[in-house]
């Protein structure tokens, strides 16, 4: 392999805007081109919002299938148009497949390296321990003895973005060939901290919240915390970046509190950077997260942060000492706590300064490096 570039495949679900979708899409631009050869499978032709974010010397793939939100469809779908996956493996004989896919779409691909990439070294990112792998009936208690063994027959590396991850994997993927690594993730640090820098012009103290509209993300929670603040403080509002399938559910939730007019859905965008450097404090309501890039990145920019109450924060060094925590789903010490940042800009500044130190162990400089260890040692 001195001689010549590594072929590496990258594949993901779609390019939606979201954290999982980014960090992707930021490891397969920076990758030494001289050492690799990318391409970037992307699992759907319907959900294309950072299309234009891939860098030139990439080689995309777009399969022409739709995304579905439902899990089995979105799966059978795929089963059922193998033949393309097959097809890519085929012609481009890859030394090394990495899969960032939702669990149930990742056995079709398993299926496809061992008809067509037998010789390729693959590897899994784990993103997140939600729903799928919290779920603890016994239809699902199978399907992830499944998932297990298939992960043996491919020899593949799971890769973990947080230790939480690993020991959850660690008890559940009892039969791997081999050890599950830790790489975490990391963001353009230098991106968000020049945006830090701007000015916040507005008498209005924004209130921002990163993050797709769908079940586990508790906007809900947010909404019933915000409308209880709007009461009593009218120099606020409320910002919303990203999208999904709870959106008109939600809209119409802020329409029923009477704060409409205060809450900006802005839907999916691509300047996060600038639309947080003119808010003033973030929060972070999830129910779960595996790593939580989208909350690094607010503190990167210097926001204050609130946020749940989380293991993986606490495995991650987060505490009371550099963000304000509430209880999952409590509105009430939710709003209490986002009140503490509004009514104290000393208090404010205080955990600004602490929000962007924080954020500077988790740089994509270090999360390549890792990925091209592992990566070389794969093909030596």
């Amino acid at each position: 392999m001195d001689n010549k570039r590594i072929k590496i495949i990258h594949i993901i679900n779609t390019l939606g805007i979201g954290g999982i979708e980014r960090l992707v899409i930021e490891l397969c631009n920076q990758l030494d081109p001289q050492k690799y050869d990318v391409t970037l499978v992307v699992l759907s032709n319907n959900k294309l919002d950072l299309k234009d974010n891939i860098a030139k010397h990439i080689n995309l793939i777009i399969v022409p299938l739709k995304y579905k939100s439902s899990s089995f469809f979105d799966s059978l779908s795929l089963i059922l148009n193998i033949l393309n996956i097959l097809k890519i493996f085929k012609e481009l004989k890859p030394d090394i497949i990495h899969t960032h896919t939702f669990q149930y779409n990742i056995m079709p691909i398993l299926l496809a390296i061992r008809i067509t990439a037998k010789d390729a070294s693959h590897f899994h990112t784990i993103h997140t321990f939600g729903i799928h792998y919290e779920n603890k009936n016994i239809k699902h208690r199978i399907k992830l003895k499944i998932e297990d063994w298939w992960y043996n027959r491919c020899r593949t590396q799971i890769v973990c973005i947080s230790p939480i991850i690993k020991k959850q994997i660690d008890v559940l993927f009892t039969k791997k060939t081999k050890p599950t690594i830790i790489i975490c993730n990391g963001i353009d640090l230098d991106k968000f901290s020049n945006s830090s820098n701007l000015k916040h012009d507005s008498e209005i103290i924004q209130i921002a919240y990163t993050a797709r509209l769908e079940h586990g993300k508790s906007h809900d929670t947010l909404l019933n915390a915000f409308s209880k603040l709007i009461k009593k403080y009218h120099n606020i509002s409320l910002i919303l970046i990203g999208d999904g399938l709870l959106r008109s559910k939600l809209e119409l939730m802020a329409k029923d509190l009477n704060i409409n007019n205060q809450v900006k859905f802005l839907g999916n965008c691509e300047n996060v950077p600038m639309i947080l450097a003119n808010c003033n404090i973030g929060v972070f309501p999830s129910e779960f997260e595996g790593f939580g890039i989208a909350l690094i990145e607010m503190m990167a920019m210097g926001l204050p942060i609130v946020c749940t109450d989380l293991p993986i924060f606490r495995v991650l060094q987060l505490n009371e000492s550099n963000v304000l925590f509430f209880p999952s789903r409590n509105d009430n010490l939710l709003a209490q706590q986002i009140e503490k940042f509004i009514i104290s800009e000393e208090l404010r500044c205080e955990y600004t300064r602490k929000s962007v130190e924080y954020s500077k162990q988790f740089s994509i400089e270090d999360m390549l490096t890792k990925y091209d260890s592992i990566y070389k040692q794969s093909v030596s």
